[in-house]
């Protein structure tokens, strides 16, 4: 027994081609967008005070050029770092322990050197570069670094005075 089979009409596949060319478009801009970039706490507590320490980072959007800012405290001070994930910092021409880092906040940029540690994957930056990094991002200022062909735009996403108290710094005024 043979049936007829009833085709859609001309009416219907122009009105599903309309929902789907509208849907298209909601779909890949809910797809793509991206939520801001939170900081990741680690806290490691001890009975003894010596071994207890914080860590407050953002790590890279890109792992291969990009860098993590990472705050750290110990029980003696807090310290900023430069984290790379591939290859290493270049050494400043002057001293080979040092790598030129460019800190850019709104139209201001200033240049620290920062002492490149064993293994030339980790910058352990000045205390001033600290502190003007810190008061940015409590201040909702984005910051971009840059340190050789390594970059990073940081955003303060949630950075908050409640992080820098974890890592005993507060906002200076």
């Amino acid at each position: 027994m043979e049936t007829a089979m009833d085709f859609p009409t001309t009416a219907t596949i122009t009105a599903i081609a309309t929902i789907i060319r509208n849907l298209i478009p909601c779909l890949l801009a809910v797809s793509c967008q991206s939520s801001p970039p939170s900081w990741k706490v680690s806290e490691t507590k001890s009975r003894h005070p010596s071994y207890q320490a914080c860590s407050i980072s953002q790590k890279p959007d890109n792992l291969y050029r990009g860098m993590e800012l990472e705050f750290v405290r110990t029980s003696s001070r807090t310290h900023a770092y430069l984290n790379v994930f591939s290859l290493t910092f270049p050494s400043d021409r002057l001293d080979e322990n040092k790598t030129k880092v460019v800190i850019k906040i709104e139209d201001e940029e200033q240049i620290f050197l920062a002492h490149r540690l064993e293994g030339g994957q980790r910058l352990l930056l000045p205390e001033d570069a600290r502190d003007l990094l810190v008061q940015a991002l409590l201040e909702n200022k984005p910051v971009a670094m840059i340190a050789g062909r390594f970059d990073v735009k940081i955003s303060p996403g949630n950075f908050s005075k409640k992080h820098c108290q974890k890592i005993n710094l507060y906002e200076k005024r």
